[in-house]
Parts: structure tokens; sequence; C-alpha cells
């Protein structure tokens, strides 16, 4: 998918706005980022026989082993904002409520945008970019 907004959100907060790229592409052009190397990318690509950057199962894994380790991945879909976390816990909750002040701002999506989170143990939430602003709620 490149036809649409994209995050990653590093694990210490910093938000990285990967524009219109696939997070997978994002991770291959900028490993040191994710604290890992374009060879050991390519060696699990080539272990399923799939090409760079090939959304297929060595993307699967990449994605599910970063958000392990606290990384967060968002992407804007034509009706919603789709994040990817661990867990839904107090420290992924901060950084999207930075990240909810960046996309109130996006024109014709906004504040009131449908937002769809999902965990890697199958749990999903339901909110509004809005919802997420937790500066607004104090």
């Amino acid at each position: 998918m490149n036809n649409s907004i994209a995050y990653w959100i590093l694990p210490d907060g910093e938000i990285i706005d990967i524009g219109f790229h696939t997070h997978i592409a994002y991770i291959i052009n900028n490993p040191e980022l994710f604290n890992t190397a374009k060879e050991k990318i390519t060696e699990l690509y080539n272990q399923f026989d799939e090409i760079l950057p090939v959304e297929g199962k060595a993307r699967k894994i990449i994605i599910i082993d970063l958000l392990k380790k606290r990384y967060i991945r968002i992407r804007q879909y034509k009706n919603h904002w789709s994040i990817s976390l661990s867990k839904w816990e107090k420290k992924s909750q901060s950084s999207l409520s930075k990240w909810s002040q960046i996309a109130m701002t996006i024109p014709n999506f906004g504040r009131y945008a449908d937002v769809v989170i999902s965990t890697i143990d199958g749990k999903k939430f339901d909110y509004s970019v809005e919802d997420l602003n937790i500066s607004k709620q104090i």
C-alpha cells in the first residue's frame, strides 16, 4: 500500500512520518532505526523465497517482531486509521496521544476520523483520533 499516509512510532516515542511508503520498505531502507541490518532482512526474505519488499510471510514476521519491541505501526486507509501495536498500555497511549495531535491536522480526515487499534494477541479497540488525544481529556 503506497497511496496513503503512514507512520512508525519508535519505542522512545519518536514519531516517524514515512509518507506514502510501505512500512516494510521503510524498514529495509532505514534498518538502523529498527536495530537491524539489511542483510538480516534479506536473509529472512530468502528463507521464504520472497523478493524484497513483497508483503508476505517475511514481512509479517518482521512487523510482529517490531511490535513486540514496542514499535507502533500506523496506516491511513480510506475511512479509518489502522494502528498495530504489542499491547494497549499507558506508554502506547501516551505515544498515540502525541500522534493524534498530528493526525488532527490532516485535511479531510482530522479529529473525527475512526481509529482501529489491533494488538498482536488479536484484541481490537475502536476510537476516534480525538479520543486518543489525552491532553484534551485532562
